[in-house]
């Protein structure tokens, strides 16, 4: 449900990113999203870490760890917005026109290629 609520609320969220864009610039919008994934990771850290074995962690009771991850979803949401948004449009700006297709080009590549890296460990892990 984390995941299913993160990607809704990043598909409205793209439709306003450019207007946010244009306000707060390329660079400061990277750093935005960067911190909402940020966000994300550290709360699901905090919940497995407090949730061991179905116990309690001070400060944080068991329902409110779960609303915070929840939030942290939906922020996660909105940086992701921020962050594609802001990467394609930082290499925009700073590639030379005639190299643009290859930028995009290595830059998906790396990105795809982490999740062929990030999969095959996981399967050797799992």
């Amino acid at each position: 449900s984390m995941m299913l609520q993160s990607q809704f609320v990043y598909s409205f969220a793209t439709f306003t990113v450019p207007w946010a864009l244009e306000r707060i610039g390329t660079k400061k919008g990277l750093i935005f999203g960067s911190c909402g994934y940020l966000l994300f990771e550290l709360t699901c850290g905090i919940y497995i870490f407090c949730l061991p074995d179905g116990q309690e962690c001070f400060p944080f009771a068991t329902s409110m760890l779960f609303i915070l991850v929840m939030l942290a979803s939906a922020l996660n949401g909105v940086g992701s917005a921020f962050l594609w948004t802001a990467s394609s449009n930082y290499i925009s700006l700073v590639a030379p026109e005639d190299k643009r297709p290859f930028y995009f080009g290595v830059f998906f590549a790396i990105i795809m290629s982490n999740q062929i890296a990030g999969n095959s460990l996981s399967g050797f892990v799992v």
